[in-house]
């Protein structure tokens, strides 16, 4: 099937509903193009951004967790480039247990005797 991914967008709030519907079913669209699948879509809700991204203070954020190969990752930037109610996307590929990546653990030091 793939690795697993997880994609988090910032959407305009002015963006109509049904434009955020069809957006989000593009997406899925390019995800099960070839055998991927969507582990979970949630919409997170407004949150205000850390600056001002076209003038815009807040946004609609949406998290996406899907197994895919990675050419799928590229049609989803495609499609999300390409919406101009998307202000900020990003796409990582989820390690480790529980989707975290696992740092690497430091020896310890003996103690002294």
């Amino acid at each position: 099937m793939g690795k697993e991914y997880e994609c988090l967008l910032a959407i305009d709030l002015t963006v109509p509903a049904s434009d955020v519907e069809a957006l989000l079913g593009r997406v899925k669209q390019a995800i099960t193009q070839d055998g991927g699948e969507v582990v979970s879509l949630e919409n997170v809700g407004t949150r205000k951004l850390a600056f001002k991204v076209r003038g815009k203070s807040d946004a609609a954020f949406h998290h996406i967790v899907f197994k895919a190969a990675s050419a799928a990752v590229g049609r989803i930037a495609d499609v999300l480039r390409l919406h101009e109610g998307v202000l900020r996307y990003m796409t990582t590929r989820v390690t480790g247990p529980y989707g975290r990546q696992e740092a690497p653990r430091q020896p310890q030091a003996e103690p002294a005797a």
